[in-house]
């Protein structure tokens, strides 16, 4: 019993901690970092992904509604629409009776546009067509997915 009560007075006194407890709190407080930082780093890049496709449904409807307020396009073929969809531009006209590319730049001095923040580069485009099914005719965008990713 003497000796329980002089360890226990023992362990009362000392100050601090030893080599092993400190490194054991430091390995798992790294643990903790790396899982917390993996998980805010994916929480930011998908914050910053939506917020990229909100911007680009947003330049979207304000290059529409300035080629509807400026501009009366033809239709266009079936075959320019399927190769717009497609991302296929080397071949295309872009700038034709059928089809306006907008910038970011344009639609901000209209007014139409508002990016505080700067998400998209004023040199950012979106290309702008009457899309014909071969029985209706609608106005669709075309977007590329490196636009608005500042």
């Amino acid at each position: 019993m003497v000796y329980c009560k002089q360890r226990v007075n023992s362990m009362l006194q000392k100050k601090g901690f030893t080599l092993i407890e400190l490194l054991a709190v430091i390995v798992i407080l790294a643990i903790v970092i790396t899982i917390s930082s993996t998980s805010i780093m994916s929480v930011m890049r998908r914050l910053r992904e939506n917020t990229a496709e909100d911007m680009r449904n947003n330049l979207a409807d304000s290059a529409i509604t300035y080629v509807l307020e400026k501009y009366k396009l033809q239709k266009c073929s079936e075959e320019f629409s399927k190769e717009l969809m497609n991302g296929n531009l080397q071949n295309l006209s872009v700038n034709s009776s059928c089809a306006k590319e907008i910038s970011v730049k344009i639609l901000k001095q209209e007014g139409l546009f508002e990016d505080e923040n700067g998400y998209c580069k004023e040199s950012d485009s979106v290309i702008v067509y009457r899309h014909f099914d071969g029985t209706n005719s609608e106005y669709k965008t075309y977007i590329d997915s490196s636009v608005c990713l500042n």
